[in-house]
């Protein structure tokens, strides 16, 4: 505000209505426009960019483009936010004019990524990767964003093509993909896309490894099963997150056959062949029964071992009691622990 007895040189403007005078009000207030006759300089494009920000956000984007071709002077951001503004109330058409107007914008990969995630939300994945194909230089938000637009178009060689060219590719980058394989039916390639990420050092995120455990229900493999639970073991994986446990659950939901099948190999050993089950045969169908639901009968299997069982046989009957929060059993589980540690 002008000091009592000076004049103004330039008008000054609130960067938010909180800040205006009559921000009490009921009505949110709206910051003046500026007049044809007032134009700011350098020092006043931060207010102006306060204006154009609260205008977009307010919903009332054509005030904002007013305040913008007001400007006498237009940086990188102001060009990039009135883009930004028109995409965020879905006007692709108007936010595709100013992106054609915009000067500087080959050293501004923002609006260039918000220009393909534009089109990338409306559905058309031709603009997207016309613009994505005329951009200077890509970063890996720029691949991730059209790799996810063709996964879930169901395009997997598009998809798979681009992230072939990414130089950089983080866990989004490979989620996107390996979700893209599981739902297209690929349980398989989502296998090997997730050992070779792996194998490049990226950490798996919870998103990629629903997505692994999800590949279990198509291929039916005990062995993919039990490794993906020794890797969430082994790894300290959170399943407490309901999407997490959801997908743990109903991979474990379709075991019944390869229970049935570990009792009858362990029976077979006894009956058919003579031999006496080492404590090391039997963690493994403790961890079937108990991973199926079946924790009373995984409780009373260990309970009938001919020898001391093992801490590694409770501790797979805990884990199922975690798993499926079975307090009961869990309590009676780890006082067995206990009394093995002491």
């Amino acid at each position: 505000m002008p000091i009592s007895g000076t004049k103004s040189s330039k008008p000054t403007f609130p960067l938010c209505p909180s800040q205006s005078p009559s921000s009490t009000a009921s009505n949110s207030p709206k910051p003046p426009l500026m007049t044809t006759h007032s134009r700011p300089s350098s020092s006043a494009v931060g207010s102006i960019m306060g204006l154009v920000d609260f205008y977009g956000k307010d919903r009332e984007v054509g005030s904002a483009r007013k305040v913008f071709d007001e400007m006498s002077e237009r940086n990188v951001v102001s060009w990039t936010a009135m883009v930004v503004g028109y995409l965020s109330l879905g006007d692709l058409r108007s936010a595709r004019v100013v992106f054609d107007e915009m000067q500087w914008k080959d050293c501004a990969a923002p609006v260039w990524n918000a220009m393909v995630d534009g089109y990338v939300k409306c559905g058309d994945s031709e603009s997207a990767r016309k613009v994505f194909d005329e951009m200077p230089e890509r970063n890996v938000v720029s691949f991730t964003c059209l790799i996810d637009r063709y996964v879930k178009a169901g395009d997997m060689e598009s998809a798979r093509e681009l992230f072939d060219r990414a130089s950089a590719r983080d866990v989004v980058a490979w989620s996107a993909l390996i979700s893209g394989y599981v739902q297209n039916g690929n349980a398989n390639r989502a296998v090997e896309m997730f050992v070779e990420m792996c194998n490049e050092n990226v950490k798996p995120d919870e998103f990629a490894m629903v997505n692994l455990m999800s590949t279990y229900s198509q291929i039916g493999s005990s062995d993919l099963g039990l490794w993906v639970d020794s890797y969430v073991t082994r790894n300290s994986v959170d399943i407490s997150r309901p999407h997490i446990t959801a997908v743990l659950i109903h991979m474990n939901a379709n075991r019944a056959d390869l229970v049935e099948e570990g009792m009858q190999y362990l029976c077979s050993m006894k009956n058919d062949y003579g031999l006496v089950p080492s404590p090391d045969h039997y963690p493994f169908i403790v961890h079937l029964l108990g991973r199926a639901g079946h924790s009373e009968a995984a409780y009373d299997l260990i309970e009938s071992m001919p020898v001391e069982p093992h801490a590694s046989a409770w501790g797979a009957l805990f884990g199922a009691c975690r798993l499926h929060c079975n307090i009961k059993f869990g309590e009676i589980v780890a006082g067995k622990l206990f009394q093995l540690a002491s």
